[in-house]
């Protein structure tokens, strides 16, 4: 191989290596905005529809409500749907042994099984006539999206 080319090589390898870090990049801002509520999705949608329709539609979707609440006049019918989810997070023990100068750090890292809960609410304002003026959803539209399913 000749001298001239080595420059060549390596502005090629850093052009790569940035090229890979970018995929990477881009790689991980896609799947965060997967996680980021939007009022934009199937399900935000789908329970918007719902506006102006009689509350015996939303039962027909989503099945009986988990509750209602009557304050002040405002009737509002709600649809909750908890669920568990089970995840390694990285964890790192530090033992400190002896005294003063004699003493020594150890640290320990191992990966601990952590649960996090999420919930999924369908909320509807209902008037006298049980007719559904206001719709909100709450909860991860990518995991919550079968709560708009027909009820089986």
């Amino acid at each position: 191989m000749e001298r001239h080319d080595m420059p060549q090589q390596a502005a090629f390898r850093r052009a790569s290596s940035l090229a890979a870090r970018l995929v990477a990049m881009l790689s991980i801002v896609a799947a965060t905005s997967a996680c980021v509520s939007s009022e934009t999705g199937p399900t935000a949608s789908g329970v918007a529809s719902l506006r102006g329709q009689p509350l015996a539609k939303a039962t027909s979707m989503f099945g009986e409500p988990t509750g209602e609440i009557r304050i002040g006049g405002r009737h509002t019918v709600f649809w909750q749907k908890s669920y568990t989810e089970q995840y390694a997070a990285p964890s790192v023990i530090r033992t400190v042994s002896g005294r003063d100068s004699q003493s020594a750090t150890q640290e320990t890292e191992s990966l601990k099984l952590k649960t996090r809960t999420h919930t999924c609410v369908v909320k509807l304002s209902v008037d006298d006539q049980r007719v559904i003026k206001e719709a909100v959803f709450d909860g991860d539209r990518t995991r919550c999206g079968d709560m708009i399913s027909p009820a089986s």
